[in-house]
């Protein structure tokens, strides 16, 4: 009795950890993106043309660039450092570090069990619909619009936006294709 409740205990410590991982993982994606926001930013407000944005844009000197995107570099390296280390102390396996993307995947599926297999592609198929039928559509009306009213060059935007959508429909047409072989 104390064996099953030693294993039960193994089991919900391990789920855990693998939830706490999987939520780490989310926040280093954000932490990433919200740093590379920032050097949009102000990448944007070095290059307007207001008075006295010379002396706030370049606040390290005539280098500021170079120094944002040389910590930007760092910080990427440093993140899949942890990112790595992480996951070798919890699953007790090394991502492979020279794969290509397919083998990666593999990888990865290997180390799920069916019932995560089962609820990773529920919640893909329903992200990619929830792309497909609502937020692309209504992100390249809204570019649309802020095009239009502003008076902006969107082209750049669409052109993104679009590509993203037809990859998507894309996919989903081999998908039908490979399941309805004929």
């Amino acid at each position: 009795m104390l064996q099953i409740e030693d294993d039960d205990e193994a089991y919900h410590y391990d789920i855990q950890k693998k939830k706490l991982y999987g939520l780490a993982t989310i926040f280093k994606g954000i932490m990433i993106l919200s740093y590379f926001l920032v050097i949009i930013f102000y990448c944007q407000l070095m290059s307007m043309d207001r008075p006295g944005t010379g002396n706030l844009a370049f606040i390290f000197g005539d280098f500021t660039m170079l120094y944002l995107f040389l910590a930007l570099i760092v910080l990427f390296f440093l993140v899949d450092s942890f990112y790595r280390k992480t996951f070798h102390q919890l699953y007790g396996k090394p991502i492979p570090r020279n794969a290509n993307a397919k083998e990666v995947r593999e990888f990865m599926m290997s180390m799920m069990d069916e019932a995560e297999k089962q609820i990773s592609y529920e919640e893909n198929y329903e992200i990619i619909i929830k792309l497909n039928n609502y937020i692309l559509p209504f992100a390249l009306i809204g570019i649309f619009l802020i095009g239009t009213f502003f008076h902006t060059d969107i082209l750049l935007a669409l052109v993104v936006v679009s590509l993203i959508y037809i990859y998507i429909l894309v996919s989903q047409y081999k998908i039908t294709k490979r399941y309805y072989k004929e």
